[in-house]
């Protein structure tokens, strides 16, 4: 019988693992955060990231690349 681990996601992350999720430094979550310029959740002292809010984030971020060229 093979045994296969499943590991759970949480959907609200603290903010180190939020800054792995998005591939960004704590230092610069927190600092986003503090910017008001990220998503987050303020429970008494600690922040924390909604994964959908942060995906929502990321694709808004995202750049539309320019049209290739025609020749």
């Amino acid at each position: 019988m093979i045994s296969q681990a499943h590991e759970i996601i949480p959907r609200y992350l603290r903010v180190q693992q939020a800054a792995i999720y998005i591939g960004l430094a704590s230092k610069t979550v927190y600092r986003l955060a503090e910017e008001r310029r990220i998503p987050f959740i303020r429970k008494g002292r600690t922040l924390l990231f909604d994964r959908l809010a942060l995906d929502k984030w990321m694709q808004d971020s995202a750049v539309a690349p320019l049209s290739v060229w025609r020749t």
